[in-house]
């Protein structure tokens, strides 16, 4: 039984942070949210931090979820004698990618794990179960078992604007829940799965923003460090997203899946998120928003279509892709890892 929200809205801390502070402020917005209360002895705990890239230069750059934000909530979660998981999934092919087993050992994941007692998942290499949607075009997606097995799912998203959705933070950060690596390929309807996973989650969900470092411009991989120093929590995904955006200076009608989220009943337009702690407008740093690129819009719109399961496939990564993707990453303004020569 979570605690009672308040009938203003559900609140949502927020508070700047130093590097001395990280873990009481961290206490803090937990306690402040709500969310803290919901740490129970003995109870199954899913971290879901926002882990997109296994190249050096982008974690440098704060792409990924911090450690800090991490080792201070694992040591809370200890405090608190939960049994933890951190999850994410693989993301791309053999040839191209993101290698989740990279990631963790460049970010000295697998020494934090070890170090209080978590275990590491990778969604991709795990059992795997169908989970509902209310969605004409898609009834159902594959999620992992872990999704559904713990008792509370701890969403770290990060803040940074994003190519094909303008924002990523807490809902976005859910669709990296999908176990399938070549999860572009579920593009075509990436808001409405984005509001589905955020309607099906909710009740289990609670969000920790890891405000440190924010990225503007090319995100959600490829843009340009903010350093914000904050931190906010909440019970509620929606809420959070539409604080964000103020945050940040977006619309949140300009945010596809925050509108059919509304649709849903999973969030309210008419009602301003209750923010608790420091004031939004006090923390407010406008972002550069993701330019207009006409690669990326034709990029986009061939990850819409059928071909995207061609152009995505091994074989056309290997033959075709892997030749240009010196012209690509230009273009572009980045590019993912590639694994030509693993076996």
């Amino acid at each position: 039984m979570q605690p009672p929200l308040d009938p203003r809205g559900v609140p949502v801390a927020l508070r700047r942070v130093s590097p001395e502070t990280l873990k009481e402020e961290l206490h803090t917005v937990l306690d402040l949210s709500g969310c803290l209360a919901r740490f129970r002895a003995g109870s199954e705990v899913l971290i879901k931090p926002n882990l997109v890239t296994d190249k050096p230069e982008y974690i440098a750059l704060g792409a990924n979820t911090s450690v800090e934000v991490l080792a201070a909530l694992l040591e809370i979660l200890r405090d608190h004698d939960c049994r933890v998981a951190i999850g994410e999934s693989d993301t791309g092919t053999a040839v191209k990618g993101r290698r989740l087993a990279i990631t963790w050992r460049l970010m000295g994941l697998d020494v934090l794990a070890e170090r209080f007692g978590a275990r590491l998942l990778n969604f991709s290499e795990l059992p795997r179960r169908m989970g509902a949607l209310h969605s004409r075009f898609l009834s159902e997606v594959e999620l992992p078992e872990a999704a559904f097995e713990c008792d509370l799912l701890i969403d770290i998203p990060k803040i940074k604007t994003h190519k094909y959705a303008v924002l990523t933070c807490a809902m976005k950060n859910l669709f990296g829940l999908l176990p399938e690596p070549r999860r572009i390929v579920y593009h075509r309807n990436l808001h409405r799965i984005i509001a589905e996973l955020a309607l099906l989650l909710s009740p289990k969900t609670v969000v920790l923003v890891d405000g440190l470092v924010g990225m503007e411009g090319n995100g959600p991989l490829y843009g340009k460090p903010v350093n914000l120093n904050l931190l906010l929590a909440s019970q509620d995904l929606y809420s959070v997203d539409r604080a964000v955006c103020e945050l940040i200076g977006a619309s949140p009608r300009q945010v596809k899946y925050l509108c059919l989220a509304e649709r849903l009943g999973v969030g309210i337009a008419t009602t301003p998120s209750l923010v608790v702690g420091e004031s939004l407008e006090a923390c407010r740093r406008p972002f550069e928003p993701v330019a207009f690129n006409p690669y990326r819009w034709f990029e986009k719109k061939l990850m819409e279509s059928p071909l995207v399961h061609v152009v995505t496939s091994e074989w056309f990564q290997r033959h075709v892709s892997s030749h240009i993707a010196g012209l690509t990453q230009r273009l572009r303004g980045g590019g993912y890892s590639w694994y030509l020569d693993e076996k």
